[in-house]
């Protein structure tokens, strides 16, 4: 598994992360920790690609 280090985040694949969790949890507020939470969720997956995008964002909201 890829360990992300601090700073060194792809910006457009964070921005598309924040894009579908938004489109997939509108009831999450935007800067929550728990949209945050989502949102590194959603980042890990799209760049190691274990697993897809729609399980791993069920998965966290089952553990939220």
């Amino acid at each position: 598994r890829k360990v992300i280090k601090a700073g060194k985040v792809d910006e457009k694949v964070w921005n598309r992360a924040k894009e579908k969790v938004t489109k997939s949890n509108p009831k999450v507020a935007v800067g929550s920790k728990k949209f945050f939470k989502l949102v590194m969720e959603a980042y890990k997956n799209m760049l190691t690609n274990d697993r897809p995008m729609k399980s791993a964002l069920q998965e966290v909201m089952a553990n939220a």
